[in-house]
Order: structure tokens, then sequence, then C-alpha cells
């Protein structure tokens, strides 16, 4: 894992506004440090935590609240930042059965909406649950295993 430089994180912070459409970032981004990791997830936390982490003798790149996925094809938000930066977008959200999706065992399901191809912000109102792709009207959910509920 690797500490994200000014102008790694503006470019980022460009690409999420222009695609989903975001008035403004909703964090002070100098109160966090973004750390990547080798699968090109982005991870979060305030700079205080840094030096608490170096006192204690603990890597603060493996350390943080994950966010973000870069993928090849867009930027995927984990369930956390599709909380922290959704309400802030104005594009690419849908409206979904949150509830259908963390208690489904099947992550790809058809949709019968026409939509332009690409990753979504997943929301049910004002909850918000993480990001899904449309391809091919086909809809993808990335919720962990671990993080679905199975009655």
């Amino acid at each position: 894992m690797r500490i994200l430089n000014k102008k790694e994180l503006d470019r980022i912070m460009k690409i999420l506004k222009d695609y989903y459409k975001m008035r403004e970032i909703p964090l002070n981004l100098k109160d966090f440090i973004f750390v990547i990791n080798k699968d090109n997830k982005i991870f979060i936390f305030r700079k205080e935590v840094q030096n608490f982490l170096k006192k204690v003798k603990v890597d603060p790149s493996n350390n943080g609240l994950y966010i973000l996925k870069i993928e090849d094809d867009g930027i995927r938000f984990s369930i956390e930042g599709s909380q922290i930066f959704g309400p802030y977008a104005e594009g690419k959200v849908i409206e979904v059965d949150l509830e259908e999706v963390f208690r489904s065992s099947e992550s790809e399901r058809r949709v019968e909406l026409s939509l332009e191809e690409g990753f979504y912000i997943a929301k049910r109102g004002n909850d918000f649950g993480g990001s899904v792709k449309i391809k091919k009207n086909k809809m993808k959910d990335f919720i962990p295993k671990d993080r679905k509920i199975y009655t």
C-alpha cells in the first residue's frame, strides 16, 4: 500500500465529480490520508490517526476505511464510500431494492431498465448500499458474501 499524492488524489476526485456529477466533494481532503493497495482499492483515515499509528509502531498504510476501487472500466464505491459520496451525486445513481440486494445470494440479476452501461451508486431513499454495474441489461452488485443477510 502507498499513500496517494495530491496530484493522484485530485485526478481521482475529478473523475468522481465528472462521472457521478457531484456538485462537491464531501470531504475536506486536507484532513484525510488516502492510501491505495495493489488491488487498486482506496482507503482513507484522518491525518491525526497517522500520528497515533506511528507512535504505536503500526504501518498507517495498512489501515483505514475502504471507500472505492478503481476498475479498468470505472470507479466503484464500497458500501461506506457510497454513504459518504452518494448524497452528493446527481448522476449515475439508481434506485434499487436494497433489501433484495443484501438478502439475495445472487450477485447478478436482470433489469428491465434501459440504462447506459457502467457503474452506478445503489440507493433506496436516503440509504446507500454501494455500487452496482449495469451491463447488457444485467445488474451486478458488489456486496461481499460476508455482508449479505441470509435468512
